[in-house]
């Protein structure tokens, strides 16, 4: 069975970002649509889209120390006609809801480096009552 992938894809997104002495501040809303592998068993290119608004910011409060915090929300969707027969009605069971919040210290050594290390909060609504996977959980996170 043939499966016809044609569809428009593209990667776009609006957004607020201001600069201060001490602050950064970003809100933007992205919407990207392109075709990805979904993993190692479906060798096939599976279309997906991901929107959502992120947002941003950043304060520093001594003169290499940062305080950060991030937030994003994106929702997954695929397309059933993807994959051929029963895969593709299993594909649409991963259209999901996720949200990130993150928040942490960065100590920027020099202008181009930094290390920072935070805690970090995920969430993952699924969409199909039936096969509800949803979850969530939070931990530590170090970034460099």
């Amino acid at each position: 069975m043939q499966v016809s992938r044609g569809r428009r894809r593209w990667r776009s997104g609006a957004g607020l970002f201001g600069y201060f002495n001490r602050l950064t501040v970003e809100a933007r809303f992205v919407d990207d649509r392109q075709q990805n592998y979904l993993c190692t068993e479906f060798e096939q290119l599976i279309n997906v889209s991901r929107r959502g608004p992120r947002a941003g910011l950043d304060i520093e409060f001594l003169r290499r120390l940062r305080r950060f915090g991030r937030y994003s929300m994106d929702e997954w969707r695929y397309r059933e006609e993807d994959l051929p027969e029963d895969s593709g009605v299993t594909l649409v069971d991963l259209d999901r809801d996720e949200e990130i919040i993150t928040a942490g210290l960065r100590y920027a050594p020099t202008e181009t480096v930094s290390i920072g290390a935070g805690y970090q909060w995920y969430g993952a609504d699924f969409i199909n009552p039936e096969r509800d996977r949803s979850n969530e959980g939070s931990g530590p996170v170090i970034e460099v």
